[in-house]
């Protein structure tokens, strides 16, 4: 349906002000008409009314136009309109629901932001009574997110929590929904974790993404009660192919907010840890000196809404600071269990563009990928310092590739005629020559030898949009499905050695003190596959 309304020129022509701001009709007759119809706002219909300023019609008036939406947080309804919501209740101002990040073996953080301005603070125990400690209350802002931090708690412990809110005039807090989490495990203990990659929720169009079969993986990602989530890249989109580049700040922020309402409907009680892809718009050869430009916008919006570890004594990771952003969050490692976790950046110090998609010409060198200096040498002290039965390492791509686009796994690691190259990941050039300390001097070894070197279990890759699971020199490479494929496709590069499994779905590892176990769990959408199955599972065994 669709309802629309004129309304006269008030007489303020000024240029520099916005339609709205210009002229000021009054718009509640139209907003009763709607709400009053029978049946608005049931299930997913006439939840969000769209305002839509279609500019000046030949009379000389504007035009505004009312049109249901249909769900929130999906920018094809109303890709540059304002709108208008109508919330029934404060909690429903709640835009961003608590997202948890930066688990320890004593503390947690809880990202939520609400349209108005609240006091908030959090109760928390460890049965539903919640009654073990509680936050001071604080006064936050409306329309800002907010972090709390819980920084008292029990190591290997399961808590429960929520948040407990008012208006600043109000005299009576109210709850939030009862959720949950579990601090750091310690050696010996077994359990999960989960991981996603490359869920391209902005890019619908392009990718034949499908929020619904999104939330379908979401839902068996719940379902695992994993300690964590792992989302390995190419979720915020803001660089685009198919819409474009970020524009500003605000921009970004709105393709960081695009992933909350799903991201929402399990970081209430798992934790998230992000990696960088390249979809991110974080790339090194975007920085320009300025803070006018799409890595230092989509940097901002990230730390603004996902809380990612910062070196603490906990986690170790980047400690320099950036300009104009401070610390990125971007590299960081922790142990959980019997686990060593390690998460890297192959962008923010690739300075030079390698490929040639998008505006910005290629130098068609893939020698130009890299992890940079300092990043690697975090990386071979974090491997040789952890005495973890299991180590597993984290990127969205290998810095070299099997092609310009950084793609392939056991492909991008060796040199052969069908993918000749190796780079910085394998230390071969086009012609199979070792040239590793040529390019890479006084470095060390290739990244795929420091692997093999200090016995790492699996590289977790994604990038390439499908299930594939390789081995080479005791190393597994994992190449991780999309999570939203409507296609249940078989990804963007021609994998040669390995198994390999179509879309859509998510990993789930279960790690005891003796081995480890991972599953591919599928999602299907109804009428289109066995929604949950079990596509593909291996064990390995403690070293």
């Amino acid at each position: 349906w669709r309802v629309s309304s004129n309304w006269p020129d008030t007489g303020d022509s000024s240029a520099s002000r916005p339609p709205l701001l210009r002229y000021s009709p009054d718009v509640t007759a139209l907003i009763n008409e709607i709400v009053g119809r029978p049946g608005w706002g049931r299930d997913q219909e006439g939840k969000t009314l769209g305002l839509v300023i279609e500019g000046e019609s030949p009379s000389g008036r504007n035009f505004l136009a009312t049109e249901d939406s249909g769900e929130r947080g999906h920018p094809e309804h109303f890709p540059a309109a304002p709108t208008l919501e109508l919330y029934p209740s404060i909690w429903a101002t709640f835009l961003d629901t608590e997202l948890l990040g930066r688990p320890t073996d004593n503390s947690i953080t809880i990202n939520a932001m609400s349209l108005l301005e609240l006091v908030v603070y959090v109760e928390y125990g460890t049965t539903e009574e919640v009654d073990a400690g509680s936050t001071l209350p604080c006064v936050y802002p409306g329309g800002t997110p907010f972090e709390i931090t819980l920084s008292d708690l029990l190591p290997d412990t399961f808590y429960f929590y929520r948040l407990r809110y008012r208006r600043p005039s109000d005299d009576l807090f109210l709850a939030g929904s009862l959720h949950s989490f579990h601090t750091r495990r310690p050696a010996g203990a077994t359990f999960r974790f989960t991981i996603q990659s490359d869920s391209h929720i902005w890019e619908a169009v392009r990718q034949v993404t499908l929020p619904s079969l999104y939330i379908r993986t979401l839902a068996h990602v719940a379902a695992d009660c994993p300690d964590f989530h792992i989302l390995l890249g190419d979720t915020f989109m803001c660089e685009d192919y198919s819409g474009g580049d970020v524009l500003d700040y605000e921009d970004a922020v709105a393709r960081h907010l695009a992933q909350r309402p799903f991201l929402d409907l399990i970081g209430h009680s798992v934790p998230l840890f992000f990696v960088l892809g390249n979809h991110e718009g974080e790339q090194g050869w975007r920085l320009d000196g300025t803070p006018h430009n799409v890595a230092v916008w989509a940097t901002n919006a990230r730390k603004l809404l996902y809380p990612n570890p910062i070196p603490d004594g906990f986690y170790t990771g980047c400690t320099e600071e950036s300009e104009f952003v401070g610390l990125p969050e971007n590299y960081y490692a922790f142990e959980w269990g019997d686990a060593l976790f390690v998460m890297l950046d192959p962008y923010r110090y690739t300075t030079v563009k390698p490929h040639e998609a998008g505006a910005t010409p290629g130098s068609g060198d893939n020698w130009d990928w890299t992890l940079g200096l300092t990043q690697y040498k975090w990386l071979q002290q974090t491997l040789a310092n952890s005495t973890a039965s299991f180590k597993f390492v984290f990127s969205h791509q290998v810095t070299g590739g099997a092609d310009l686009y950084g793609r392939g796994g056991v492909e991008a690691a060796t040199h052969a005629p069908a993918h000749p190259g190796s780079f910085e990941w394998g230390g071969k050039d086009l012609t199979g020559r070792d040239v590793f300390d040529r390019k890479r001097p006084n470095w060390g070894v290739p990244v795929h030898q420091l692997l093999v070197n200090h016995k790492v279990s699996i590289f977790f890759h994604g990038h390439d949009h499908v299930f594939v699971k390789q081995d080479l020199d005791g190393v597994v490479y994992q190449e991780c499905p999309a999570p939203s494929d409507g296609m249940y496709g078989f990804g963007h590069f021609g994998y040669i050695y390995g198994d390999l499994a179509n879309n859509s779905g998510h990993l789930r590892v279960e790690v005891s003190h003796d081995h480890v176990h991972v599953d591919y769990v599928r999602a299907f959408l109804p009428g289109d596959g066995e929604d949950g199955k079990i596509a593909y599972s291996y064990t390995l065994a403690a070293p």
